[in-house]
Protein backbone atom coordinates (compact mmCIF):
# COMPACT_ATOMS: atom_id res chain seq x y z
CA UNK A 1 0.00 0.00 0.00
CA UNK A 2 2.87 2.37 0.78
CA UNK A 3 4.57 1.63 -2.37
CA UNK A 4 1.71 2.99 -4.22
CA UNK A 5 2.01 6.52 -2.98
CA UNK A 6 5.84 6.62 -4.64
CA UNK A 7 3.96 6.25 -8.24
CA UNK A 8 1.58 9.01 -8.82
CA UNK A 9 1.72 11.45 -11.79
CA UNK A 10 1.64 14.60 -10.58
CA UNK A 11 1.28 17.98 -12.80
CA UNK A 12 3.57 20.54 -12.54
CA UNK A 13 1.41 22.99 -11.18
CA UNK A 14 0.48 21.22 -8.05
CA UNK A 15 3.83 20.53 -7.60
CA UNK A 16 4.67 24.68 -7.73
CA UNK A 17 1.41 25.40 -5.66
CA UNK A 18 2.67 23.37 -2.73
CA UNK A 19 6.48 24.49 -3.47
CA UNK A 20 4.92 28.12 -2.82
CA UNK A 21 2.61 27.16 0.49
CA UNK A 22 5.99 25.16 1.97
CA UNK A 23 7.61 28.89 1.51
CA UNK A 24 4.57 30.85 2.23
CA UNK A 25 5.04 28.79 5.83
CA UNK A 26 8.72 29.11 6.20
CA UNK A 27 8.67 33.23 5.40
CA UNK A 28 5.76 33.05 8.11
CA UNK A 29 8.34 31.45 10.66
CA UNK A 30 10.86 33.40 10.33
CA UNK A 31 8.51 36.44 10.47
CA UNK A 32 7.04 35.55 13.66
CA UNK A 33 10.48 33.90 14.41
CA UNK A 34 11.81 37.76 14.26
CA UNK A 35 8.97 39.09 16.22
CA UNK A 36 8.89 37.10 19.19
CA UNK A 37 12.89 37.68 19.12
CA UNK A 38 12.14 41.60 19.15
CA UNK A 39 9.56 40.85 21.83
CA UNK A 40 12.13 38.72 23.80
CA UNK A 41 14.43 41.65 23.36
CA UNK A 42 11.81 44.09 24.77
CA UNK A 43 11.37 42.07 28.08
CA UNK A 44 7.59 41.38 27.41
CA UNK A 45 6.52 37.90 28.25
CA UNK A 46 5.58 36.24 24.49
CA UNK A 47 5.00 32.35 26.28
CA UNK A 48 1.24 32.69 25.20
CA UNK A 49 1.72 33.48 22.19
CA UNK A 50 4.51 30.35 21.83
CA UNK A 51 2.02 28.19 22.56
CA UNK A 52 -0.79 28.76 19.84
CA UNK A 53 2.38 28.83 17.40
CA UNK A 54 3.18 24.99 18.81
CA UNK A 55 -0.21 24.09 18.84
CA UNK A 56 -0.54 24.86 15.42
CA UNK A 57 2.66 23.30 14.15
CA UNK A 58 1.36 20.05 15.96
CA UNK A 59 -2.11 20.34 14.50
CA UNK A 60 -0.30 20.52 10.66
CA UNK A 61 2.21 17.67 11.60
CA UNK A 62 -1.08 15.69 12.85
CA UNK A 63 -3.14 16.84 9.47
CA UNK A 64 -0.55 15.93 7.20
CA UNK A 65 0.00 12.36 8.81
CA UNK A 66 -3.37 11.53 8.56
CA UNK A 67 -4.42 13.09 5.22
CA UNK A 68 -4.01 9.52 3.24
CA UNK A 69 -5.89 7.78 5.59
CA UNK A 70 -9.56 8.74 5.29
CA UNK A 71 -11.26 5.91 6.65
CA UNK A 72 -12.32 4.98 10.10
CA UNK A 73 -10.02 6.78 13.16
CA UNK A 74 -7.54 8.56 10.54
CA UNK A 75 -10.66 10.64 9.60
CA UNK A 76 -11.76 11.51 12.72
CA UNK A 77 -8.02 12.45 13.94
CA UNK A 78 -7.43 14.65 11.03
CA UNK A 79 -10.96 16.70 11.40
CA UNK A 80 -10.63 16.91 15.57
CA UNK A 81 -6.66 18.41 14.48
CA UNK A 82 -7.52 20.75 11.78
CA UNK A 83 -10.55 22.12 14.41
CA UNK A 84 -8.20 22.61 17.33
CA UNK A 85 -5.56 24.54 14.73
CA UNK A 86 -8.21 26.92 13.24
CA UNK A 87 -9.50 27.49 16.79
CA UNK A 88 -5.71 28.11 17.52
CA UNK A 89 -5.38 30.14 14.44
CA UNK A 90 -8.57 32.41 14.92
CA UNK A 91 -7.44 33.20 18.75
CA UNK A 92 -3.76 33.89 17.19
CA UNK A 93 -5.03 36.46 15.14
CA UNK A 94 -7.30 38.00 17.65
CA UNK A 95 -4.62 38.34 20.51
CA UNK A 96 -1.91 39.68 17.37
CA UNK A 97 -5.37 42.23 16.75
CA UNK A 98 -5.74 43.23 20.12
CA UNK A 99 -2.20 43.44 20.83
CA UNK A 100 -1.94 45.97 17.66
CA UNK A 101 -5.08 48.23 19.03
CA UNK A 102 -3.62 48.61 22.63
CA UNK A 103 -0.42 49.37 21.24
CA UNK A 104 -2.12 52.12 18.46
CA UNK A 105 -4.26 53.69 21.95
CA UNK A 106 -1.33 53.69 24.20
CA UNK A 107 0.43 55.62 21.52
CA UNK A 108 -2.77 57.56 21.26
CA UNK A 109 -2.60 58.48 24.95
CA UNK A 110 1.24 59.23 25.09
CA UNK A 111 2.44 60.91 21.78
CA UNK A 112 6.36 60.83 21.60
CA UNK A 113 7.54 64.10 22.81
CA UNK A 114 8.85 66.38 19.94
Amino acid sequence: MLSDWFHVRVKASVILVEALIVLGIFVQWLLVGSWLDKRNEQSKPTRRWVVLIAVITVGGFVMALTAFGQRGEAELVNIYSAMITLLAWIVLIVMFVAGWVASVIRKIRHPAPQ
